[in-house]
């Protein structure tokens, strides 16, 4: 699932009522927009001022090598977070199958 390409009108009208209370449904479908809003200017990279003077600032990093090193270093913990991200998705959807099946999770 991209993130990115969440449709929030759709989620709006989306039968979430077997997973949220009404209550908790209503208050949803009134916030979509601000959902909407916080996900549209959320940071999703860091900006090129930051990625010089805080991640790669000469004062840390001061050779090009050393640069090059801790780029992979950055570029290994988003591949990380990734994966990490997409193995609790399995298990949830796991999860999620096994209680839509009535089987109890030991």
């Amino acid at each position: 699932m991209q993130v990115a390409n969440l449709d929030y009108d759709k989620l709006a009208l989306a039968d979430l009522g077997i997973v949220l209370a009404k209550d908790d449904l209503s208050y949803i479908r009134n916030v979509t927009s601000e959902l909407k809003r916080a996900h549209d200017h959320q940071v999703k990279w860091r900006s090129k001022f930051i990625m010089e003077n805080g991640i790669l600032s000469d004062q840390k990093f001061p050779t090009p090598a050393s640069k090059w090193f801790q780029c992979i270093r950055e570029e290994l913990v988003f591949w990380e977070e990734l994966v990490r991200t997409a193995i609790q998705y399995s298990r949830a959807k796991i999860n999620k199958e096994k209680l839509e099946l009535g089987i109890t999770i030991t």
